[in-house]
């Protein structure tokens, strides 16, 4: 049987062990665990301040890249498309910024940009799916073409099809337009331009985020973009059934709608990293490549075939056509 003594002398050796660690810590061993901590920072800021040099280096010359390919941009894309007439159509979130700059490379083409459609998050958002459907039936009359057994995606999916295509001259599509941008909910924040119709139409999509993978997964947001990219997808291949479409975007989530387009070997004409120079010239050579009869995937993301797209100058459009 153990006994107090056993106790005493555990007791003892314990002390004795901590007194003898915080002397040696205090003395022989202080300078070298200082020396050795102090080594480590010192190691750690340099390679710091060396991954930070070269980050510096790389953006400058990505910087000095972008501004030279940026000069090569008039000489690739004019005439390409004389003659022609474009249009942008904006879906929700999608920076400003972009749209700019897809406006002024399509210019650089020679083509004529009649002007911008934006779609509201009312087109999409799955509390308003209630209001979308007695809407559609509202506005079906002023659709040609559209039939009573349409779901409301479809019938508004024509409607925007139709104003993009034929302008808003009419009386029929101005009170079709109307309708469309001045609800209290409206299906378009606006329609900047548009007097005259569009052969061609640029789909700006928006940078859907990727899914932190440290968090948990909301499951209504998640099920939101899923049906967002459905939509605006569905809503691309009917517009390609009249004429030139291009959805240019990110490609680079799984609810991206270029990538979904991609992954689903659609028609349609895509382009990622729109964020960069090559990007956005690659939205005016995949348009002109459109206009030829051709579809291309333009970029450097999942589905891309080709970095950069051919100059192709577009079959011009025959007398009193676009």
């Amino acid at each position: 049987m153990v006994d107090f003594r056993y106790h005493l002398v555990s007791l003892v050796s314990v002390f004795l062990a901590l007194a003898l660690g915080i002397i040696l810590g205090a003395g022989p061993l202080q300078d070298s665990i200082g020396e050795a901590l102090s080594g480590e920072v010192s190691n750690l800021r340099e390679v710091n301040k060396q991954i930070k040099t070269t980050n510096d280096e790389l953006k400058k010359r990505t910087e000095q890249q972008e501004a030279a390919i940026g000069k090569t941009a008039p000489l690739l894309l004019a005439d390409t498309m004389t003659g022609r007439s474009v249009g942008i159509i904006v879906l929700p979130g999608a920076d400003d910024a972009y749209v700019t700059e897809a406006q002024e490379r399509l210019k650089q083409t020679g083509a004529a940009v009649v002007g911008e459609i934006h779609i509201s998050s009312a087109w999409t958002y799955a509390e308003d799916s209630a209001y979308r459907g007695s809407f559609a039936d509202q506005i079906a009359t002023y659709v040609t073409g559209a039939e009573p057994t349409n779901d409301p995606n479809t019938v508004l999916a024509m409607a925007l099809n139709q104003i993009a295509r034929e302008g808003i001259a009419t009386e029929n599509n101005k009170t079709l337009s109307q309708l469309l941008t001045g609800t209290d909910t409206p299906m378009l924040t606006g329609i900047d331009g548009f007097n005259t119709g569009a052969a061609g139409l640029v789909i700006i999509t928006n940078d859907a985020a990727a899914p932190d993978p440290n968090s948990e997964v909301d499951a209504s947001a998640q099920a939101q973009a899923e049906y967002d990219a459905t939509t605006f997808a569905e809503l691309a291949r009917t517009l390609k059934g009249t004429g030139p479409v291009v959805v240019a975007g990110a490609a680079d989530t799984d609810n991206d709608v270029v990538r979904l387009l991609r992954d689903r070997r659609s028609v349609c004409s895509t382009v990622d990293s729109i964020d960069s120079v090559v990007g956005q010239i690659n939205i005016a050579l995949a348009l002109a490549a459109e206009f030829s009869g051709k579809s291309v995937q333009l970029g450097f993301d999942a589905g891309a075939t080709s970095e950069l797209g051919d100059r192709i100058e577009a079959v011009q459009p025959a007398e009193g056509t676009e």
